[in-house]
């Protein structure tokens, strides 16, 4: 065996063994971590600015899973390079291969996060109602105090905070409304899309040659 061999069954593959089952191992971990939070009486607050009563900073700890998304998406690429550059396999048997491993690297990342469903629904189903008879109790007080032709209030219409404060209400069961019972934005999924899919895409470059596509497009405009 040369030394090359023997430097990747000796080195290379334990290393890279040892690296892998780390992964799983804190992966297991931070799964079984939030799962036991998710016991806990959490103070969840439906109008929290984040969207998702408060949980919104699991897309901080979301995030550093994206560097073993690219981990994962380089090995992928890189095997199925050495098979399409070696003969072995066609670029067309890669399709299906490369969305399941994009499917498995988005669940890593998106998933963990999908246990505090219930307790995001829940608070979402409480606010809705508390805030609703709120806003029911403020608005019938508010047309009372001045829509009421018997009850003419004193207080002069400019400069109330009457306005503001039901403004401020509206905003507020807007916020209720649109919370989240997914403490997953956009962002992280663009970022874990974007995680996924980078490594994957110069695979491309063996069905469609920059070099030649850049040919056929000055030979179009040249009109050659």
């Amino acid at each position: 065996m040369p030394w090359a061999g023997l430097w990747y069954w000796i080195v290379c593959l334990p290393l890279f063994r040892f690296l892998m089952f780390r992964w799983i191992w804190r992966i297991g971990l931070w799964c079984f971590f939030l799962w036991r939070v998710t016991k806990l009486d959490l103070h969840l607050a439906p109008t929290h600015p984040d969207g998702a009563a408060g949980l919104g900073y699991l897309e901080v700890v979301q995030t550093y899973f994206t560097t073993l998304m690219v981990a994962i998406s380089l090995l992928v690429s890189a095997s199925f390079a050495e098979e399409i550059s070696t003969g072995k396999s066609v670029f067309e048997v890669i399709y299906p291969a490369l969305v399941l491993t994009i499917i498995i690297e988005l669940m890593i990342v998106l998933l963990p996060p999908c246990i505090f469903i219930s307790k995001l629904r829940a608070c979402r189903e409480k606010g809705l109602r508390d805030y609703m008879v709120f806003a029911a109790r403020y608005v019938t007080d508010f047309e009372n105090k001045w829509f009421n032709p018997a009850a003419v209030s004193e207080e002069p219409l400019l400069g109330t905070p009457d306005l503001q404060s039901l403004s401020d209400l509206s905003t507020s069961v807007g916020i209720v409304r649109n919370m989240r019972t997914v403490p997953v934005s956009k962002r992280l999924v663009i970022s874990a899309l974007v995680a996924a899919f980078a490594p994957m895409a110069p695979l491309f470059l063996f069905k469609y040659p920059v070099a030649e596509i850049a040919q056929r497009l000055f030979s179009k405009l040249a009109g050659l």
